[in-house]
């Protein structure tokens, strides 16, 4: 038998034998259990042989893949590094059992690459559990095999550079410990406060980083407390892996070694990090593609996206969609042909003032069933929509990222063609072709309006300010820039009547709110109006949803208030009045109450995934209107609405806009509906709706540069 095992082929075609038939114990078993032990039986029975080397369970690797393709079995990625992981454990071993000892010092060079070459898979997978304790409560992997090839190719290719640089594998893994460190760290405080990941765009947010300091309140201390022992156990966890690389420490001593693999890393992130038309949409279409229409998690939540393809792979993939990509079948001409067969509606609204409000986080709250009020919250929103016209909206957004929803309101594009986690406002208006981007702004000021808008936030959140010059704003203010704190709603109130009575031109005007926007907890106000009668929550969670009622009832106040103004006045004008997206309410253990609540989970999953959407748009005015019979829009075409129904000349893009409501009225990235109500999965559309959405994406891909 030993003479048999001495004999490196037969036991390679034995190990072979066995890769090919253990799989037909079923994919699970076999990838989370067999195939690791498998690898580490190996290793151990290599070095028994004396036959080993460093590369040895990438080797194996690279076998079972081939069989796993040829057999049409299925891996999980987290078996794949498990793998590789007891490889090099069994290589460690076998080094402790059958090392040679007038040969300890060659072997001690291999012990310490094996460690060395061990511990940044290791930092990484640490990381990967701090990521889904924190986020998922559990560390149930479900990992993606090709994002983890990516994955590996970008940790190792800036671990060697860090190698190189530093000349020592222990000083390299403590720099890669302190970067996972905050770089996870920070990603979960992002998720803490916005429901959503951090991303490489996200390097543009700190400008305007001083302008959210008002977000963080009391929650940063409930933050630090959800955060506290996760972390913990990650920086001992880290600094284990720090301590191991010091006592099994490299140094770097051939020049040679050194260039060659310096410079197989730099042209391996090179390659990834540089547009490359052709290796981006390979990598999109092959490793983060998505196309099941059920897989909607993904598509709706960059959480999910982190979960299935690592936090680093999500990143990265996130880095690729955010680039904008030529869609298929692209033809200037014919899209220029159907633009000037687009015919506007003769509208009867007459030229009025038209006064969109922006309201932070307008909801109804009242739709809950585990809480009931003393009052109804959006009482004039109610009683208004009687008179006026009552729109249901599907948002862009769940419980952040309004400047998306502001960039479809203002320009009539839709988010649907871009990646989930791209902000148009920072990453589309970047130079002066942006001057040329179609906006509603542009169409008033061709028409005689006076422009306004009038930003509750601050000029560099989303880089608003810049983007407003793009769209010829006439006038706009930054009121947190002006006063270094949030105003009320009242006090925007207050603006609004001004400017009626000061423009002597017809006058477009934006209000953005922010008296609606998070943080929520009960000692945000110190006299309330909204009190809770009845409640199946906790203390805790009432004064969240008391708070956030407050801020609502204020709005809505508001609302009621303004229009009792236009009543008395004799100029035209009407009033859009809508909510951007829903509230991200959010307990102190992370928790988002509308997540778990009966309200997002009736059973029916589109239903489900419609009401984390819906949002609602009002449009009434001081004088007779005729209203569309249309009771559905997205905020892309809330404005190209209103402006075909006033008696305004109009660039054919937004008589083109006007003419898909009757197709597809509404949609995000991941759910539509039609003119009647009913729902789709934006993946699996009608051919009839299918069609009009391919031509909105070509269309607006020609027009926004």
């Amino acid at each position: 038998m030993k003479k048999l095992l001495k004999n490196n082929y037969i036991f390679s075609i034995v190990v072979l034998m066995l890769l090919t038939l253990l799989p037909l114990l079923g994919n699970n078993l076999f990838s989370m259990i067999l195939c690791p032990i498998l690898f580490l039986l190996i290793c151990i029975g290599y070095g028994y042989l004396k036959k080993v080397k460093c590369d040895l369970p990438f080797i194996l690797l690279i076998v079972l893949l081939v069989y796993f393709y040829l057999f049409s079995f299925s891996i999980n990625g987290l078996s794949v590094l498990f793998s590789i992981i007891f490889g090099y454990v069994g290589l460690f071993i076998s080094y402790k059992l059958y090392g040679k000892k007038d040969k300890k010092d060659k072997e001690d060079k291999r012990i310490n690459a094996l460690v060395s070459a061990l511990i940044p898979l290791f930092i990484m997978l640490s990381s990967e559990v701090y990521y889904k304790i924190c986020t998922f409560g559990n560390i149930n992997f479900n990992i993606s095999l090709s994002s983890l090839v990516i994955t590996i190719l970008i940790i190792y290719s800036i671990y060697a550079i860090i190698t190189i640089v530093t000349r020592s594998t222990f000083r390299a893994n403590v720099i890669l410990s302190i970067i996972f460190l905050l770089l996870f760290l920070i990603n979960q405080s992002r998720i803490f406060y916005t429901s959503d990941t951090l991303l490489v765009a996200d390097i543009n947010f700190l400008k305007g980083a001083a302008e959210t300091v008002g977000f963080i309140d009391v929650t940063f201390i409930n933050m630090l407390e959800f955060l506290f022992y996760p972390t913990i156990y990650l920086t001992l966890t880290l600094g284990y892996y720090c301590f191991l690389s010091k006592k099994y420490c490299l140094r770097c001593k051939s020049l040679k070694t050194d260039l060659l693999t310096s410079i197989c890393a730099i042209v391996i992130l090179s390659v990834l990090l540089t547009p490359i038309n052709g290796l981006d949409k390979f990598l999109l279409n092959n490793v983060y593609a998505s196309t099941d229409e059920k897989d909607y998690s993904i598509a709706i939540s960059n959480t999910k996206y982190y979960d299935k393809y690592t936090v680093i792979g999500g990143m990265y993939g996130k880095y690729l969609e955010s680039r904008r990509y030529e869609p298929s079948n692209y033809n200037e001409e014919e899209l220029k042909e159907i633009l000037q067969s687009s015919k506007k509606k003769d509208g009867n609204w007459d030229k009025p003032n038209v006064i969109a409000i922006f309201s932070e986080s307008f909801w109804d709250i009242g739709q809950l069933d585990t809480v009931s009020f003393n009052t109804d919250i959006i009482s004039n929103f109610h009683k208004l929509s009687v008179d006026g016209k009552l729109v249901n909206m599907i948002s862009p957004v769940y419980g952040g990222f309004s400047g998306n929803t502001e960039f479809q309101i203002l320009t009539g594009a839709s988010m649907n063609y871009f990646s989930k986690g791209y902000v148009p406002y920072m990453q589309l208006y970047t130079n002066n072709n942006s001057y040329d981007n179609p906006s509603i702004i542009k169409e008033f000021n061709n028409n005689g309006y006076y422009t306004k808008i009038l930003n509750s936030s601050g000029k560099y959140m989303y880089n608003c300010d810049k983007v407003y010059e793009y769209m010829s704003v006439k006038q706009k203010r930054h009121l947190y820039n002006e006063f270094k704190s949030y105003v009320t709603d009242e006090y925007l109130t207050d603006e609004i009547i001004k400017s009626l009575t000061e423009t002597p031109d017809p006058l477009f005007m934006m209000a953005i709110t922010m008296g609606g926007h998070m943080p929520y907890y009960k000692e945000r106000y110190e006299n309330y109006n909204v009190e809770i009668v009845e409640s199946k929550n906790s203390v805790e969670l009432d004064g969240i949803i008391q708070s956030y009622a407050e801020g609502i009832y204020k709005a809505d106040e508001q609302l009621g208030r303004l229009y009792d103004y236009i009543k008395t006045i004799d100029e035209k004008t009407i009033i859009v009045f809508f909510g951007d997206h829903l509230p991200h309410l959010q307990a102190s253990d992370g928790t988002d109450i509308l997540e778990t609540s009966n309200y997002f989970n009736t059973g029916n999953e589109l239903k489900d995934i419609y009401r984390r959407y819906n949002t609602q748009a009002l449009i009434i005015g001081n004088y007779n209107m005729d209203y569309d019979d249309i009771d559905y829009l997205s905020p892309d075409l809330l404005m190209p609405y209103v402006l075909n129904n006033l008696n305004v000349e109009l660039s054919p893009y937004y008589n083109f806009l006007y003419n898909t409501i009757d197709v597809i009225p509404s949609s995000n990235k991941v759910i539509s509906m039609d003119k009647n109500g009913k729902l789709y999965y934006t993946l699996n559309l009608p051919e009839y709706m299918e069609k009009i959405n391919d031509t909105k994406e070509r269309m607006q891909y020609m027009l926004f540069k």
